[in-house]
């Protein structure tokens, strides 16, 4: 938790015990109070007509005021405990609060005492790290800011790491292990625990992974860094034993990934006897040498020195990241808080439309270096889960309200560890899990975003990343509810805004508005290649068009406005909103004088801030300038671009591809159920490896380091990039480089065996040289060419592949690996694809449906791969199977786009009730 967030912790439980005492004040001690100073206020016996009148009408000598005084404030202390009496239980059991007929103030004023209490139960239930519930922003024009003390995070780069080290000591950096004390250390690195006071002084100003500071002998915690001060880099010797250790278990295979929807769908249809995706494909093989082993690369050393390792292919996803990308992009502060989920969605969604209708043998032209340091850099800095949850959160939310019920959303706030949404409608009732902070403002702890169905199409498709708030949360507006937002300052600053606001409207999924971009970036436009996305240099062009279509129906507009607009422009732009239905059109103008919403954009030392009126709110606003936007649009630009020839050994045979009418007759009798063998990766031995042909799997014989994901992405890292620098691997992990040197020292004691050294390092470049890898071990098998690769070679390779490559690894992390997952998934498809033709033309289904399963695994959205499975049905004679799979297939490719030809063939043939002549024709060839 950042202080920031510690901060607006504390704010939160603040409100909340002031409310807390309030309550308690309101319903005990107001009447304490009045008993104790102005008495019982009903009189011993009801006075008469004239008695009132003497009393109202002889000198007071104030008696009667603090009479009536009292009176008042009975009844003010009885609608307030009315209002709390009401509230309260409504809190409690999460339901909607009965409204009380003229107590609208008392019950309003209750319900946010009351919901800041439970605010403040909930946060901490959920273990909140964010500020306090922030009602300006549901509110109308006039309301109070948000107040989110926070202080402010700093980001340390390798320069700034290298230089805080205490005194400048000179020595190697060590991570400290569950249980290690300052004096284990010491005992262990120096040769005597007595020294620790050392270790103290040259770690003081060490900075540490979580953000935190050695200042105490006795405050260490596991992943620590720790500066050993000796003159020498070699890591000291690792202590004797007691006993000599055992030797390694071997380690056992690994399990297979989780496949998709689809292929299970896939598995269960191959299931049925004669169409089993298992075969005698599926034996456990030792496969035989490949007649050529890839010669490795002259300039990498081998990747294992054990008997069996496998030396690194010439070809693929092996290049060295070096310290040129140490920095990531320009974009770094060009880049500012675009709205980079959105971004990588769009560039996901492309890619995957490309890799449908990839050819064998061809490939996705990869992202150019600018492309990917931008790529890795979005990973980094876009909260890829926490957006997730907000979808999942607000289309829940839309399913679950009623029509009346339905709240008017003006602003979301994306916090560390919770959701908080501002309606409009301060009395309307939101479901539970909802807890209400009162005022419009309701939080939902992001522990309890439902995760059982799909995300619906959102309610609210204008909803856009305008900034971050001091305490770090995302803050998102709805501009359909705003109507318009202005942006007030320097012409490159309002620019930069508007530009991050393009970005984000352009590439997110949800938006169904036509989006309208006048005076500036139509090379943005054009790089997004999106119908509903249209630039144009004339704002009264754009304005008459709009005035033609009042009234008739026009899809919802927005408009982003970078010109400087004339009075009668603006003129004509506000009679065009006042006459729209509230969110028919949504304008974002640099320019003045359409609306009261607005942020003052300024440039301070720190970077760009802004303030979002009326309601007063500091924000880091999101912004995309200078170099970034460059490299964005080649970004976004890399994944339009047409395929290329691929690595020559991926290139199979150059026989015609079969298609449903050439499909010969089966010639190989299917293999029994009992005979049937299960297929499994080649048993592995005690020596370390590492698995990348699905769930990324690293196993060593030593202790497992402290963090052992961190590492593992590093092993995985080194394993396919042999080669790296130091700064561009701390690049790569967005680690400093003294957390790469120590974790360096953990990887030797996890994947080292006796103690020896699997990191190489020569001239500044690291290679390992113990563990296998499965990729490599795949190259291998398939030797230089898959098309001459004799079908057990090609076997063997795919029996490797147990899921989607690089899978199961967290969603902001090995953003790195994203050219490498490209690459080993379509070379795994090629693979597949020519097993699958080769036993299809050999009259083997069941080889055929086996070999197309493994590819599916890989590259679920193949075309080719699902045509391969339906062929291997059809020579099969399983038609309703076959027609099943295809369907399948249109199920899980249909929104991509359509379907090729051949495939729409298939379908049409499949989904006709064949007449007796039409099965005689369709069965496979003799």
């Amino acid at each position: 938790m950042t202080p920031a967030a510690r901060q607006s912790r504390g704010r939160v439980l603040l409100r909340g015990l002031v409310s807390l005492v309030g309550i308690v004040l309101i319903l005990v001690g107001l009447p304490v109070a009045l008993i104790v100073l102005g008495g019982n206020p009903l009189p011993a016996e009801v006075p008469s007509l004239g008695e009132m009148v003497d009393a109202l009408t002889r000198p007071d000598d104030g008696t009667l005021i603090i009479a009536i005084i009292t009176v008042v404030g009975w009844l003010v202390w009885a609608t307030l405990a009315m209002s709390f009496l009401v509230e309260i239980p409504a809190a409690i059991r999460g339901v909607p609060a009965p409204r009380l007929p003229g107590l609208s103030w008392q019950q309003g004023r209750a319900a946010a005492m009351t919901g800041a209490v439970v605010a403040m139960l909930a946060i901490g239930a959920v273990g909140a790290g964010s500020a306090t519930p922030a009602s300006a922003l549901a509110h109308d024009s006039g309301a109070n800011a948000l107040a989110h003390d926070s202080g402010s995070s700093t980001s340390t780069g390798a320069d700034a790491v290298a230089s805080s080290v205490s005194g400048g000591a000179v020595g190697h950096v060590v991570t400290v292990r569950s249980g290690d004390t300052l004096w284990d250390i010491a005992d262990r690195e120096l040769g005597d625990g007595q020294r620790y006071p050392e270790l103290l002084a040259s770690s003081a100003g060490l900075p540490q992974p979580d953000g935190g500071t050695l200042t105490a002998a006795d405050d260490i915690r596991p992943g620590w860094l720790v500066m050993i001060p000796t003159p020498t880099h070699a890591p000291a010797a690792p202590a004797a034993p007691a006993a000599p250790a055992a030797p390694a278990a071997p380690v056992a295979p690994v399990a297979p990934a989780a496949p998709s929807a689809a292929a299970l769908q896939l598995d269960a249809m191959m299931s049925n006897e004669g169409g089993s995706a298992a075969s005698a494909a599926d034996a456990d093989v030792v496969a035989p040498a490949p007649t050529t082993a890839p010669a490795p690369a002259p300039d990498v050393p081998p990747a294992a020195t054990t008997a069996g390792s496998v030396t690194a292919p010439p070809d693929g996803p092996v290049h060295s990241v070096s310290e040129s990308d140490r920095h990531g992009p320009s974009s770094a502060t060009g880049l500012g808080l675009v709205a980079g989920a959105a971004v990588l969605a769009f560039v996901e969604a492309r890619r995957r439309r490309q890799r449908r209708g990839r050819r064998p043998g061809w490939r996705l032209v990869l992202p150019s270096d600018v492309a990917t340091r931008t790529e890795w850099w979005l990973r980094g800095a876009s909260d890829l889960p926490g957006h997730a949850d907000l979808d999942a959160a607000l289309s829940d939310l839309a399913a679950r309200c009623s029509p009346a019920s339905f709240p008017s959303l003006r602003a979301a706030r994306l916090g560390e560890s919770e959701i908080e949404v501002y309606v409009v409608e301060e009395h309307l009732q939101l479901p539970a899990p909802w807890i209400s902070a009162g005022g419009g403002t309701w939080i939902l702890g992001r522990r309890q975003v439902p995760t059982h169905h799909q995300p619906l199409r959102t309610p609210w498709p204008a909803l856009v990343t305008i900034g971050e708030d001091e305490a770090g949360a995302r803050i998102f507006v709805n501009l359909e509810e705003i109507g318009t937002l202005e942006l007030h300052g320097r012409a490159q600053e309002s620019q930069a805004v508007l530009t991050a606001l393009a970005v984000d409207l352009a590439t997110s999924d949800h938006v169904r508005h036509q989006v309208t971009v006048v005076g500036a970036l139509a090379d943005l436009v054009e790089a997004v290649d999106n119908p509903r996305v249209t630039h144009s240099a004339d704002v009264a062009e754009v304005l008459a068009r709009l005035e033609q279509g009042l009234g008739s129906g026009l899809d919802p507009q927005i408009l982003l406005i970078a010109s400087t607009l004339g009075r009668d422009e603006t003129e004509r732009l506000r009679a065009l909103l006042a006459a729209s239905r509230r969110g028919a059109l949504s304008v974002v103008s640099t320019s003045r004088g359409l609306a009261d919403w607005s942020m003052v954009v300024e440039t301070h030392r720190e970077g760009l801030s802004a303030v979002l009126a009326p309601v007063g709110m500091s924000l880091r606003p999101a912004a995309v300038t200078g170099p970034g936007y460059g490299e964005l649009l080649e970004l976004l630009r890399s994944a339009v671009r047409p395929t290329v020839p691929g690595p020559a050994w991926t290139a199979g045979s150059d026989h015609d591809p079969l298609t449903i009418a050439t499909v010969p007759r089966r010639r190989v009798a299917p293999v029994g159920e009992v005979d049937r063998p299960t297929p499994s990766p080649p048993p592995v031995d005690g020596a370390a490896h590492v698995r990348v042909l699905g769930r990324v799997q690293v196993a060593g014989a030593g202790p497992a380091p402290a963090d052992e994901s961190r590492a593992a992405e590093l092993v995985t890292l080194l394993s396919l990039h042999p080669g790296s620098d130091a700064h561009g691997l701390a690049a790569a992990l967005d680690l400093p480089p003294l957390a790469v040197q120590a974790a360096m020292q953990d990887i030797n004691r996890w994947l080292g065996s006796d103690g020896s050294s699997v990191v190489r390092e020569a001239d500044g470049h690291y290679h390992l040289g113990g563990p296998l890898l499965d990729w490599n071990r795949l190259r291998t098998l398939v030797g230089p060419a898959v098309a001459t690769a004799d079908s057990a070679s090609v076997r063997a390779a795919l029996t490797l592949v147990t899921g989607q490559p690089l899978d199961g690894v967290p969603q902001d992390r090995y953003g790195w690996a994203a050219s490498d997952r490209l690459e080993i998934c379509a070379a795994v498809a090629d693979i597949a694809h020519e097993l699958a033709q080769r036993s299809l033309r050999e009259g083997d289904p069941d080889a055929a449906s086996w070999a197309a399963r493994k590819g599916l695994l890989a590259e679920p959205v193949s075309e080719t791969l699902w045509r391969d499975a339906v062929h291997a049905s059809w020579q099969s004679e399983q038609v309703e199977q076959a027609r099943d799979i295809a369907e399948t297939a249109r199920r899980t490719l249909g929104h991509l786009g359509s379907l090729e030809t051949d495939t729409t063939l298939v379908v049409e043939r499949l989904e006709r009730r064949a007449s007796a002549e039409d099965a005689a024709t369709l069965r496979p060839q003799a």
